[in-house]
């Protein structure tokens, strides 16, 4: 069985970037090319949205489907 995928749609709101998923976990991490398995959760991160003001470390992020 394949696995589920999410969809993730990034926008900006006024200084914020929005992180909208319909569902899943919303995970991070500094490192782009780390398997799901190694990234962590974001705290706090609930669906459908998750606002977060951009800093200058850069994350990546991903949804694992649940």
């Amino acid at each position: 069985m394949a696995p589920q995928s999410a969809t993730l749609t990034i926008t900006r709101s006024g200084g914020n970037v929005v992180l909208s998923y319909p569902s899943g976990t919303l995970l991070q991490s500094t490192n782009a090319r780390l398997p799901m398995s190694q990234r962590t959760a974001v705290p706090g991160a609930n669906p459908p949205l998750f606002s977060v003001a951009p800093s200058g470390a850069g994350n990546s992020y991903r949804v694992q489907a649940q």
